[in-house]
């Protein structure tokens, strides 16, 4: 008999964290702008719990190591902010080259940065929404549960395989995935509506290998296009639910409710910037193929994938600012400001 695991979505509102009355910090390390800190982890330890902290664009990378050991919302300004119409006036990227949820620091929330190295999470009931991540690590140096990683872009989600015996619960939900999902039998996963396109060569090995868990509503593609690379592990062992995928992986007779030996280019534009390139093309063998009707892949379900990971606050994406001014006109300034969803 197949165990099901209750999985909680918390995704906290970030409208409703913004509303109370925690202290705000600003973080900016160009030079000559004055903020509250210089220092992402120097705003961290000053913080207390409940406390925001906006992590401002910037062209310098920011701390190398970063540790969250209370409570915190971390906001960014998105990423690709030059791939996509009205992001942000200003078009650096905020870089962060490691950072590790801790266990203290259940309840907190990431949005909008770059991890250009590694992300670690190591807490429950954390929200991972809206960034870019290089690898993302689950539950390596504790057990968590309540784990939300939803509308990022990422190259892999991986827990150590077989090293880390914690457990761990999580929903992996439309995100845009460019490498490999190994987790491994101490996980449950909901994993739905991501779009999955693993274009490194590692024969015989899946490009989604995870245990107890429901896999649905996904796109799921690897390259080369060769029999011993396997889109999704259907090893009956695993323990999965594996129903309304589209994948290019040979025929399997055990999970029928899914559409195997599909061909990459019948399914998305693959064409254009590195996120709409996974738009689903008109005709698409995905558009309301998942479960209810939903079409299948990042874009798709309840909550779509946001293009450059844009948190839901209003955002200035124009401005135009004049050298000088005039006595009688002073220095008229024009700025656009857009409410992102």
């Amino acid at each position: 008999m197949k165990t099901h695991t209750s999985i909680i979505i918390i995704f906290l509102s970030l409208f409703a964290t913004v509303a109370n009355t925690q202290t705000r910090w600003r973080v900016n390390n160009t030079p000559g702008v004055n903020a509250d800190f210089t220092s992402v982890q120097a705003a961290i330890d000053s913080a207390n719990a409940g406390d925001i902290i906006y992590i401002e664009n910037s062209g310098i990378p920011y701390d190398n190591n970063i540790e969250i050991s209370k409570q915190l919302t971390l906001l960014g300004p998105g990423y690709f902010l030059a791939s996509n119409d009205s992001t942000q006036a200003n078009k650096s990227n905020t870089m962060l080259p490691n950072v590790a949820f801790n266990s203290e620091s259940s309840g907190s929330v990431m949005m909008g940065v770059w991890v250009t190295n590694h992300l670690t999470v190591s807490a429950s009931n954390i929200v991972i929404a809206r960034n870019r991540v290089n690898n993302l690590n689950l539950a390596r140096g504790n057990e968590a549960g309540n784990i939300v990683v939803s509308q990022n872009y990422l190259t892999s989600i991986e827990n150590g395989y077989s090293s880390y015996n914690y457990y761990f619960t999580a929903v992996i939900m439309n995100n845009i995935i460019i490498g490999r999902v190994v987790l491994n039998e101490y996980g449950a996963i909901e994993f739905r509506n991501n779009s999955v396109y693993h274009y490194y060569y590692n024969s015989g090995y899946p490009t989604v290998s995870i245990y107890n868990s429901t896999i649905k509503n996904n796109v799921i593609f690897r390259y080369p296009e060769n029999t011993s690379n396997y889109a999704i592990s259907c090893d009956e062992s695993h323990n999965n639910t594996i129903e309304y995928n589209l994948c290019n992986q040979d025929s399997v007779a055990i999970y029928p409710n899914n559409l195997w030996e599909i061909n990459v280019e019948d399914v998305i534009v693959n064409v254009g910037g590195p996120e709409t390139k996974y738009y689903l093309k008109e005709g698409s063998p995905a558009i309301g193929y998942g479960e209810f009707g939903v079409d299948c892949g990042a874009f798709g379900g309840d909550s779509p994938y946001i293009l450059s990971g844009l948190p839901p606050l209003p955002h200035i994406f124009k401005t135009s600012i004049p050298i000088s001014g005039t006595s009688n006109n002073g220095l008229p300034v024009n700025v656009k400001i857009k409410s992102q969803n």
